[in-house]
């Protein structure tokens, strides 16, 4: 019996696997919603050993939406804050000037895929529905420009509240960081040459 257990064990957990990569990695909502896009979304991913750092930053128009959280590996819950803030004139064209440089959307940067190394930065831009990623991954440092806007308008947005508590089925083994840039239902996710592929 002892010897013929090891051939179940190798079976079962190579179908565990298989449903893991196929149904599971990178984890996907499964809505279809159909909302605006924002002009400008920036997302700034830290992943230290264990624990996930994550800060996003959504503009619509004369605003812009905030919202951060801090989740460790094996944790299903994890707590959301946020914000809102007023874009000033002088914000607004720095926003322009950001979503027209071409430095964001060149091919190497296409490639915002879950963050595997054991520590790692990773900055994801999106304008409308496309977007860019900069990661210490893929060796390529996110544009200054991203970097400074960002910080100003964190330190400008008004006190954060806390949002509805995250919930992460896969305990943080698929995290993904288009799902931080808006990209959660199934639509959002088709149709783009540097998205992930519809099924």
């Amino acid at each position: 019996m002892r010897e013929r257990l090891w051939i179940g064990t190798v079976i079962a957990f190579s179908l565990i696997v298989f449903w893991y990569l196929k149904s599971v990695s990178p984890y996907r909502v499964p809505l279809i919603m159909d909302g605006p896009d924002p002009e400008l979304a920036i997302l700034h991913v830290e992943k230290n050993r264990f624990r996930f750092d994550e800060t996003e930053i959504s503009i619509y128009r004369d605003q812009y939406y905030f919202s951060r959280n801090h989740r460790t590996l094996f944790q299903y819950r994890f707590a959301n804050r946020g914000g809102q803030g007023v874009l000033t004139p002088e914000l607004a064209a720095e926003v322009r000037n950001l979503t027209a440089s071409p430095v964001i959307h060149t091919p190497r940067t296409n490639d915002a895929k879950p963050i595997r190394a054991w520590r790692a930065d990773g900055w994801y831009i999106r304008t409308g529905r496309r977007f860019s990623a900069f990661t210490s991954g893929n060796r390529s440092e996110p544009p200054q420009q991203a970097v400074e806007l960002f910080a100003v308008l964190m330190k400008a947005a008004g006190p954060d509240e806390p949002l509805p508590d995250g919930k992460d089925v896969c305990l943080g083994f698929c995290y993904d960081p288009l799902a931080g840039l808006g990209f959660a239902a199934f639509n959002d996710r088709c149709g783009y040459d540097n998205g992930t592929r519809c099924e």
